[in-house]
């Protein structure tokens, strides 16, 4: 969500899956935000001035991953090479609401603090091999009416929570398992140019170098 505060351009994000290229995704957002604001794209060229409201882009975090409980990303961390005074900068304040983190922000949002209750109960039971995870929803939904939990809103639109719960937890879910086809695709390289140098350069037959590396003998 964006929205313009005495003169600060605002921009609120929740990731449930944390990304290094937050930036740049806040550089798209701001530039087409920016595009709307300054309307005709000809005002550019002009010799007055154009005054920009302020940006600020925080984004709130409650993914599985472990995350620090305050952290600023920059657009700058993306660089190749590395600049140490970039010409184009954008900052990100990530902020971890998961539980025992920013305990003041969900003390001060109590609609944010609820909203957490109610993930965790439906991580909870999404985790118990008996639920599925419109059935684990579905137990959290009617947990946290039945304890005034998120109770109008989930009373209310029901089915709207359940769809979006449902996104959340299978994107989450996806990003998971990309990430772990990654990280295995790397090992797998890794391995592989490992095997190659043993062989070239220490003269190592392949069954000598497989188990140089506590490989497994290839079938033949």
């Amino acid at each position: 969500i964006s929205f313009l505060l005495t003169d600060i351009l605002n921009l609120y994000e929740h990731q449930s899956t944390f990304s290094p290229n937050l930036p740049l995704r806040g550089l798209f957002y701001f530039a087409r935000l920016y595009q709307k604001i300054v309307g005709n794209e000809k005002r550019v060229y002009s010799g007055k001035l154009i005054e920009l409201p302020y940006p600020q882009f925080v984004v709130f975090y409650n993914g599985i991953d472990k995350q620090s409980e305050r952290q600023i990303l920059k657009l700058s961390d993306l660089y190749v090479p590395e600049e140490t005074d970039p010409m184009l900068e954008l900052q990100v304040l990530v902020l971890n609401i998961n539980e025992g983190y920013n305990t003041w922000l969900k003390e001060k949002c109590r609609s944010m603090y609820e909203y957490m209750q109610y993930v965790d109960r439906v991580r909870y039971y999404r985790n118990q091999k008996e639920y599925s995870l419109l059935q684990a929803i579905e137990t959290a939904i009617d947990e946290c009416i039945k304890e005034g939990i998120l109770a109008e809103f989930l009373s209310k639109d029901r089915s709207e929570a359940v769809m979006i719960s449902m996104y959340e937890h299978n994107e989450e879910e996806e990003w998971r398992k990309f990430r772990e086809a990654e990280r295995e695709y790397g090992f797998e390289l890794g391995m592989e140019q490992a095997l190659y140098n043993l062989m070239k350069n220490q003269g190592m037959t392949e069954e000598e170098a497989r188990v140089a590396l506590g490989l497994k003998s290839r079938v033949i």
